[in-house]
């Protein structure tokens, strides 16, 4: 709402300054792009570390564990294609895997991790991105779940956004007008609330509601 009354003071008080006009607009379209991706991080990281704090980590869902591991696991098996030590390999592993009782799913567990992780590589929300994220954490058809809560193409819709970004942080974007800047801010907080709705849904059935600020 902050963004808005902004865009809609610069449309008012600075029609004759189109310059300045122009920098508002430019700064609320980059300020709605680096909350969405607040949102995404946030969100998600206050989820897990109420799950740990809850004792409900057993809880999380299996893809999310899955990529734990995979992390946890990758540098063992980058050591190995190189050595092709198969001792080293297996031992590695052991060590790993008692390093990190989440595999196990024990009821009280430490967190041997950032919870960061969630969303390490996805946390730009191009429409890639948020459907790996989504299926990171458990959800299938993210991208798909969106379009139907929202009733548009949510990969078009994430597109427009991120679009409207790239253009403007490469002067490539030219006159933006009141209505072009609104219609990118209204996207934003579409986009933003789906998410925020389906992440919840997905906390709820998988963990508990409690999880979840």
């Amino acid at each position: 709402m902050e963004l808005f009354r902004s865009i809609e003071d610069a449309e008012c008080n600075l029609s004759q300054q189109t310059r300045l006009r122009d920098m508002v607009f430019q700064a609320a379209i980059f300020r709605a792009s680096a909350e969405l991706e607040i949102l995404i991080k946030i969100q998600n990281e206050t989820w897990l570390q109420q799950a740990h704090k809850n004792k409900l980590a057993h809880k999380i869902p299996d893809p999310l564990v899955g990529y734990i591991a995979a992390e946890a696991f990758s540098t063992s098996f980058r050591k190995h294609a190189f050595s092709g030590n198969e001792l080293e390999l297996c031992n590695n592993i052991v060590k790993t895997h008692k390093a990190r009782p989440i595999l196990s799913r024990p009821s009280e567990i430490n967190f041997p991790f950032a919870v960061s992780i969630i969303h390490k590589d996805v946390a730009y929300p191009s429409a890639k991105n948020i459907d790996r994220l989504l299926k990171r954490i458990g959800v299938s058809g993210g991208i798909n779940q969106i379009s139907a809560r929202l009733r548009v193409d949510a990969e078009t819709l994430v597109e427009k956004i991120q679009s409207a970004r790239t253009a403007l942080a490469h002067s490539f974007a030219g006159q933006m007008t009141f209505i072009d800047v609104r219609d990118i801010l209204w996207s934003t907080l579409k986009l933003g609330r789906a998410l925020d709705q389906i992440m919840f849904d997905n906390v709820a059935k998988h963990v508990d509601v409690s999880c979840w600020n």
